[in-house]
Parts: C-alpha cells; sequence; structure tokens
C-alpha cells in the first residue's frame, strides 16, 4: 500500500533541499511506503528527508526506480515495515508554519494508529543544520528531541550526513557523535565514509545522488547494515552480578493443591496496583511444615481487566522489579513461580491490572526431609502431534526420579482449557500447570510428583496438543541443594540489563550470567517480548545445541512468561536461543549447589 501526496506549494527555510536530482516525477515531494505482512525480525519504522525520498521511489509510483527500501527490509525479514520520506522534513521542529515537518510528529503519529516497532531508521539532517546555523549545540538538541520521542527502549539506526557546506556536515555529524555517546541505543552509519568507498555517484549539492542506480545501491548498503546490526542484540557491557544468596534448601513435592481463588469469595478480586497476600501457615504442618522456607507454586490470573502482569515476592519487602505471569485483557493465563517466603510464612502477589488471581501449590523447601535436584539435558518425552491427542497422558520419567521440573507446551486447541500434571496414582488434582485460549500454542512449567510406579500424568479439559519436555530430576541420588532469592533481573535486552542490547535475532543465541560460578542449575522466569512471528525461547547450557525442546512460547507481538529450571554451564552461565527477532527477559528466582 502507498500514500501519494503532491505538494504544489511548499513554503522551506531558505536554502533547504529540493526534491532528487534525476527524479523522474519532480512533483513527488512526500511519500509513505508500507509493507504490512509480519515478518522474523519483526517491524521497523523509517524516516528521512530528501535523501531518504529517493530510497522510497518504485513503480508505479516513479517507474524505473526501485525496490524501495522498505521492500529491501521486508526481503530481509522485516515486517510489518512503514517509511515515510519527503523534502524539508527534519528531527527538528524549526519551520515556521510547517510544524508537520518534524518528524518526532510522525513517531507520535504512527504509535497513535498503532505502528510502534522497536526499531526506528532515520536519515535526517541537512535541513535541520541549515536552520541550527550550523552549530553543534543546535544539531545536538534536535538529535536528542527525535531520540526522547523515541524513547530508551527503541533502537534508533541513523544515518550521518553529507553536505555541499563541508562546515555543516562537520558539524552535524559530530552533533550525531555527541548524542550517540550520550544513549546507547544510538547507532550510527558512516555514509560518508562508506560513500567515499563505495564509487557510487553523487550529485553537485554533495547530498543527493544522481538517479534510481545510485539510490538502489545505496538502499542495498543500507538494508544490509541495519539487518546486520539492529536484527541482532548485540554485547554492550558487563552482565548483572548475581544477587546474594542466603541458606540453601531440599526439595519436598506435595500433592498439587489449590491454595487460593479469589473467584470463590466476593470482593477478593484485586484491584490495579493490588497486591494480594498470602498466609501459607495454615498449611502447616501437612504440606508447608514449620520449617517451611520457600514455595513452588503456579500463579494464574484470570479474567484481568487490561494486559498487565503479576509479580510474586516474599511479603515484607517492597516488589522486586520481575514479572511472574504476562497477560492480555480477559486472558487467562499462568505460571509457576518460586519463592522465598516472607514473616509469617506469607507470600506477596501484586498486580498492575485488576484481576482474579488462582494460586496452586507444587511443593516447599525445607532445611531437610527433602529431595536434591540434578539438571538434565532437556528430554522431550511426549509430543501429541506425533503420537495423537489423548485427554489423559501416561508420562515415564527418568529412572529414581520422585519428582521432575518439566516445561508442558499446548497447541492447537480449538477451544480455551488447561492442563494439570500430577502422579499417575492420584485423582486428578483442581490445579492447572497451563491455560491456554483457542488456537495458542503456550507453555508453561511444574515440578510435578511422581507416582510409586515412575509416572506422573498430564490431563487436558479440552482436546489440544501436548508436548513434554523434562529438564531435570529430583532424587535420592542428585546432588544439588536450592538456594532461593528475592526475583532479580539479569536480562532485558529492551534496555541493555544483562550486557546485551537489541532485538535477539533470528536463531541468535546469547551468554548472560544466570547465578553463582558454584551454581549448576537455576531457576527464573523467562519472558518473550514482541516476536516478530510466532514462535519461541529456549533456555540450555552453554554449548549445547537447542534443539528441538522450548521455554516459553509467545504469538506475534505478545509478551509473555514462562519459568524455567534448567542446567547451567560452568561459571553460572546460562544460553537462551530465538527462533526468530524477540526481546528477551530474564528473572532469577534461584540457582541449585552442591
Amino acid at each position: 500500500m502507498r500514500t501519494r501526496v503532491i505538494l504544489l506549494v511548499l513554503a522551506l527555510v531558505s536554502g533547504s533541499l529540493a526534491v532528487a536530482p534525476g527524479s523522474a516525477s519532480a512533483e513527488v515531494l512526500f511519500d509513505t511506503v508500507l509493507r504490512s505482512a509480519p515478518g522474523a525480525r519483526g517491524g521497523i519504522a523509517v524516516i528521512g528527508d530528501s535523501l531518504m525520498l529517493g530510497s522510497a521511489y518504485e513503480p508505479p509510483l516513479v517507474p524505473g526506480w526501485g525496490p524501495s527500501l522498505a521492500q529491501l527490509l521486508a526481503d530481509r525479514g522485516w515486517g510489518p515495515v512503514r517509511m515515510v520520506a519527503g523534502v524539508g522534513f527534519q528531527a527538528g521542529n524549526l519551520v515556521p508554519n510547517f510544524p508537520s515537518l518534524n518528524m518526532s510528529k510522525e513517531l507520535t503519529y504512527e504509535r497513535s494508529i498503532g505502528f510502534d516497532p522497536a526499531v526506528i531508521v532515520v536519515s535526517l539532517g541537512p535541513n535541520d543544520m541549515i536552520a541550527c546555523s550550523g552549530s553543534v549545540d543546535c544539531a545536538a538538541d534536535d538529535i536528542r528531541s527525535l531520540m526522547d520521542t523515541a524513547g530508551p527502549d527503541h533502537e534508533v539506526w541513523w544515518a550521518l550526513q553529507t553536505m555541499k557546506n563541508p562546515d555543516y556536515q562537520a558539524a552535524w555529524n559530530q552533533a550525531l557523535q555527541v548524542v550517540a555517546a550520550e544513549r546507547p541505543n544510538l547507532t550510527l552509519w558512516d555514509w560518508p565514509a562508506i560513500l567515499a568507498s563505495s564509487g557510487i555517484a553523487i550529485s553537485g549539492d554533495n547530498t543527493h545522488l544522481p538517479g534510481p542506480a545510485e539510490y538502489l545501491a545505496r538502499s542495498v548498503l543500507m538494508a544490509d547494515d541495519i539487518t546486520a546490526r539492529m536484527g541482532t542484540s548485540r554485547h554492550i557491557g558487563t552482565e548483572v552480578g548475581p544477587p546474594a544468596g542466603g541458606a540453601s534448601y531440599e526439595y519436598l513435592p506435595v500433592d498439587p493443591t489449590r491454595v487460593i481463588d479469589t473467584r470463590d469469595t466476593a470482593g477478593q478480586r484485586l484491584a490495579a496496583g493490588a497486591t494480594l497476600t498470602v498466609d501459607l501457615s495454615a498449611l502447616a504442618p501437612t504440606q508447608v511444615g514449620t520449617g517451611a522456607t520457600a514455595v513452588a507454586l503456579n500463579v494464574t490470573a484470570a479474567g484481568p481487566a487490561t494486559a498487565g502482569y503479576l509479580t510474586v515476592w516474599p511479603c515484607g519487602g517492597d516488589p522486586p522489579l520481575a514479572s511472574s505471569v504476562n497477560f492480555l485483557a480477559g486472558q487467562t493465563r499462568g505460571a509457576q513461580a518460586t519463592t522465598l517466603l516472607g514473616p509469617g510464612r506469607t507470600m506477596c502477589i501484586f498486580s498492575n491490572a485488576a484481576t482474579d488471581v488462582v494460586v496452586d501449590l507444587q511443593g516447599v523447601f525445607a532445611a531437610t526431609g527433602g529431595l536434591l535436584f540434578e539438571p538434565i539435558t532437556p528430554d522431550r518425552k511426549v509430543d501429541t502431534r506425533k503420537t495423537g491427542r489423548q485427554s489423559t497422558i501416561t508420562v515415564q520419567a527418568p529412572t529414581d526420579a520422585k519428582a521432575v521440573a518439566a516445561t508442558l507446551t499446548v497447541t492447537g486447541g480449538a477451544t480455551s482449557g488447561f492442563l494439570s500434571a500430577f502422579p499417575c496414582s492420584g485423582t486428578i488434582p483442581k490445579v492447572s500447570n497451563v491455560n491456554w485460549q483457542a488456537g495458542e500454542t503456550v507453555a508453561g512449567a511444574g515440578f510435578i510428583p511422581v507416582a510409586a510406579d515412575g509416572t506422573f500424568c498430564v490431563f487436558t479439559n479440552s482436546p489440544t496438543d501436548v508436548i513434554v519436555d523434562i529438564t531435570g530430576v529430583f532424587s535420592a541420588t542428585s546432588t544439588l541443594k536450592f538456594t532461593p532469592v528475592t526475583p532479580t533481573r539479569m536480562l532485558d535486552t529492551r534496555i541493555g540489563t544483562g550486557g546485551w542490547r537489541g532485538r535477539q535475532g533470528v536463531g541468535q543465541t546469547i551468554e548472560i550470567g544466570a547465578a553463582p560460578d558454584t551454581a549448576q542449575a537455576v531457576t527464573g522466569t523467562i519472558t518473550m517480548v514482541d516476536p516478530g512471528l510466532a514462535s519461541y525461547l529456549t533456555g540450555t547450557i552453554c554449548g549445547e545445541p537447542a534443539g528441538a525442546t522450548s521455554s516459553v512460547n509467545g504469538a506475534q507481538g505478545s509478551v509473555i512468561a514462562n519459568s524455567l529450571t534448567v542446567g547451567l554451564s560452568p561459571g553460572g552461565n546460562l544460553c537462551i536461543t530465538s527462533l526468530v527477532s524477540s526481546h528477551t527477559l530474564f528473572d532469577t528466582t534461584g540457582w541449585w549447589a552442591p
């Protein structure tokens, strides 16, 4: 889809740039190019002045030109793509009576229509520099203004400029470098240096290009650089140090038990911004016991009024910067959480949206009397897409396992439903490990008790395919105890937490510090944010292939979290692989060590 705008009269600052020389359609002074199909690399916005306009031309608007930069980006896996370019466009708001030429207003407009991609491509400068009369400080303020509109959680790729006035060119590019040193989300493309080495001809104004061949050559170079540098997460600094750990504990699995369901009692539904205190002392001593220090749970948001998240933590302190469950309006969504207990054996659940909350207990941690843990290479035990659907599936656990850590994934259900995992010798409990909507692929996790015959069962209340990946076992011969900690954010590629910034690339693996050097496994929450297409993340021991297993699954554009318990490589490091481009978060809630 394309918008064509013909401007007959345009008031510009004296000396500002004209339509690209050699244009076959000089009356086209503004162009919007749209490629609406989603791509594996995610959405991207492109804004620019008259130099970029030549990269927007393509048939039928301008016969003989193209393909456009928008099309070249789509060909490289980006999408949707929205490209806006025009004569006189600038980063600042410096043209009297034409405030629409300020590209901050364009970004604001795009957000108002629901287009807010994580990556923004910019080619602006000559018009700002003319209006700034060559001032570096003025130019830097213009650049900062656009960067402020973009926001610190958006990655901006900006082309350095060439101009007829060499002093103006030097001043503008210096201003870009000044701001890039301040803003870690600003990446510069050295067009002047590339132009000098590429052999591409340039027009007499030292800004525009002579014709379609030159513009296409520049567009290809831009598309390749944008994809190479903005299409992958880049290592920018040091890892986050693990939080201070306390004592280590053994794990006592219990029969899965519903602890609280606010739907059952009038007035218990959480308001937006409210915190629910869950008192687990009433379960003592049969399940929690006097020595219990932490718990493993499944926490579900049921019928939320708006999109939001839940955070689980020990009562007695402020909620941490971490999420345990992410959900959309009206979407019932749950996830496993492990948490320390606060004073009086209490735990707290914060919700930033009005919702009901359901809590199911899976097990407790105590100083003695429990089981130890051993991670294994993630092992796919069940995939009913290959064997056929059943309402109750029997799964054989590894030898000697008394409980297992597992990722449970559902896909292809025609109606919404829930999944419960439990020891096969018992009755189906009134608990859930996974909740899904029609047509979703979504994963949950659990510490699942194993029956005396070495099996556990998986029940679904509506037809769906089920995938079971075991990531570790609890047994009398295992060697690792659990050190629970307040949830701590170890990775956030949106803002560079953990030393990685920018969306994970298609098939990219990143390595993060997730726990102390002595740890051999970690438990935490892994979150996928805005995947370009429906896909998944996989957490593994570094050096081991991600294989066919998944840790969290999400639809295009979603925000979804799941608990993960998995082995670590030496040094306490975790590797996370993304099948498609996505922002990635990881919050450590504890680790396993001898």
